[in-house]
């Protein structure tokens, strides 16, 4: 789709209720749309985030956590807005699309044989 940055721009907040993740591009995505970001502290996800959003817990009461957390941002302006703000902070330091496909083909030319 090429209007899930719009779609994203109009959330409230996006959720990641993931078991376990590497990079989670789509909480890339909500980063650069400056949304505020719920999401369970699995995997990458954290690193990723960087402080720009509200990580709780991957196990025990996730679902609790979750709804705890994403109505503490629907509920508190300043706490929404706070997220939005180093949201797009946080995009500004993660890799574009182009600096992340270049170093992945580097990737790939250092493990060519013979090289």
């Amino acid at each position: 789709r090429d209007d899930v940055p719009t779609l994203l721009a109009g959330a409230d907040v996006a959720v990641s209720a993931a078991v376990w993740e590497g990079q989670p591009l789509f909480l890339q995505e909500a980063l650069a749309a400056g949304t505020p970001v719920v999401a369970t502290d699995v995997g990458g996800t954290g690193l990723v985030l960087g402080g720009a959003g509200l990580l709780v817990p991957g196990e025990g009461r996730v679902a609790e956590a979750l709804a705890d957390a994403v109505r503490r941002v629907l509920q508190e302006p300043g706490l929404a807005e706070d997220l939005r703000t180093r949201s797009l902070a946080r995009a500004a330091e993660l890799p574009t699309v182009e600096e992340a496909v270049a170093a992945a083909l580097e990737a790939y030319r250092c493990l060519r044989p013979g090289r």
